[in-house]
């Protein structure tokens, strides 16, 4: 009898194992051939500093990549962007924007909002990085920038994120 017990068990194990077998590959197929790509699947989001809000953004990649934000300033004072950088990681810059404007500085006057056009023709030049953007590519881009409070000379470093699909 237990001959029998021990014959079950083990036609269980073989069975269910081919199972669960046949499904792992089908997952890692899935994966592979960017079925279950999670950053399809993830909604864009734009995030700055506390004080400094992304109401909207857009990638482009019509001509030359732009990205444009618009900045919303809720620190009580007024502030003047005066460097940004945009990088895919730490290593490779995406985009260098230096900020091209009167007194080399975009001015935000408390409480007010800004569209800030990040490219070659618009308030900041940006100079390309590693390869540059490609349409319906989802990118996640870090933001460095520096500003000073108009009644202020100390700069301040701030930080964002961008999480968007490139358009045409």
């Amino acid at each position: 009898m237990a001959k029998r017990r021990g014959q079950a068990a083990m036609e269980f194990l073989m069975t269910y194992g081919w199972a669960v077998l046949v499904v792992l590959i089908v997952i890692g197929a899935l994966a592979y051939f960017g079925v279950l790509n999670p950053q399809k699947l993830l909604p864009e989001k734009c995030t700055l500093m506390v004080g400094l809000y992304c109401l909207d953004h857009r990638i482009t990649t019509t001509g030359t990549d732009a990205v444009y934000i618009r900045m919303e300033n809720g620190m009580g004072k007024d502030v003047k962007i005066i460097n940004l950088t945009f990088s895919e990681n730490s290593a490779s810059p995406l985009l260098t924007c230096s900020v091209q404007s009167a007194n080399g500085v975009i001015n935000i006057s408390n409480g007010q909002s800004q569209v800030v056009n990040f490219s070659t023709g618009g308030l900041a030049a940006c100079v390309e990085g590693s390869g540059g953007l490609v349409q319906g590519s989802k990118y996640k881009i870090d933001i460095e920038f520096v500003y000073r409070y108009t009644d202020s000379t100390f700069d301040h470093t701030g930080h964002g994120e961008l999480f968007a699909t490139a358009e045409n």
